[in-house]
């Protein structure tokens, strides 16, 4: 009976996965913690969690509306990672696992804190857990930040980010 359950249990997940878009060819694993980038002219770069791990890291302690509690989420400035990627223009094209698109002005990475986190409360972003790479603004240190745009571009499993 228990082998049973299990095999039910995982099949029910992989289900799940597949239906998220997460068992697909074009998915990540479960924790590799890299980030494509695509330019303007065509060309793509990949940065590997050594990349973004080499830059300065940075923790927010922020209120969410997906999360209980005040979570630390760490990783590096999303402003510093575009720095590495010489990437250009006025806003950034965000997309996730699930083919979720956001588009996030560079005017908001310069003026707050935007953290590409890699990890909460110390432990590494999965797929399971909305990573392995979660866009987060730090919401509680100013109230114009607790928005539905706002919250829209605290995009959890991203994959891509695109110059327009």
């Amino acid at each position: 009976m228990t082998d049973r359950r299990t095999a039910l249990a995982r099949l029910c997940v992989g289900s799940a996965l597949v239906t998220l878009g997460i068992g697909s060819a074009n998915a990540v694993s479960e924790t590799e913690a890299s980030l494509q980038i695509s330019y303007r002219n065509g060309s793509q770069r990949t940065l590997t969690f050594n990349d973004l791990n080499g830059l300065t890291q940075h923790s927010i302690v922020t209120a969410t509306p997906w999360h209980l509690g005040t979570p630390t989420f760490t990783g590096p400035l999303l402003r510093d990672v575009l720095q590495l990627a010489n990437f250009e223009g006025d806003v950034v094209l965000a997309s996730a696992v699930n083919d979720y698109n956001v588009t996030i002005p560079v005017e908001d990475l310069v003026q707050h804190r935007v953290v590409l986190a890699h990890s909460i409360n110390g432990e590494r972003l999965t797929l399971r857990t909305l990573g392995p790479l979660y866009v987060m603004y730090p919401l509680d240190s100013d109230e114009t930040l607790q928005t539905s745009a706002v919250y829209a571009r605290c995009i959890w499993q991203l994959l891509q980010i695109k110059e327009p």
